[in-house]
Parts: C-alpha cells; structure tokens; sequence
C-alpha cells in the first residue's frame, strides 16, 4: 500500500509534495509556506479518489507532466 509520505519523498526532488484535499489530491510547492503563498497545482479527480489508484511511479510521472506543462520545460 502506497503512502503519501513514500510519493512526496519521491517528488521532493522536484521542489513539490502531494496533499490530499477533500475527494481530491493536489500537489503544493514545498516553499508555499516560506513564501506565505499557497496554491492548488494538479489537482486530480476525475474518478481518482484513491491514493493507491496509481501506482508510486505514476505519481511521480504526474508531477513530471505537470511540471512540464507549467513550466515548458524537460525534466
């Protein structure tokens, strides 16, 4: 069973972390709280409700295409 903590220690890397929301996950940048912002970035919930309805690398995949998007960039 995947946990939250195991998908941000993953994606960490990318200056993210996963939060869960009310039937709904979002990812948040790990310096939202320095920077006194906070926003909603990626959030999921087109049928997915479950933490474990992707598997570890797809979360991190998730974070990757967004990053990309948002960013134009390669990761």
């Amino acid at each position: 069973m995947i946990t939250i903590s195991q998908i941000n220690k993953r994606i960490s890397r990318y200056g993210y972390e996963l939060n869960k929301g009310k039937g709904y996950f979002y990812f948040t940048p790990l310096n939202y709280k320095t920077h006194k912002e906070f926003y909603e970035s990626g959030v999921y919930h087109n049928g997915l409700i479950k933490l474990n309805d992707l598997t570890l690398d797809e979360w991190v995949d998730e974070i990757k295409i967004k990053l990309e998007t948002d960013q134009n960039i390669k990761i």
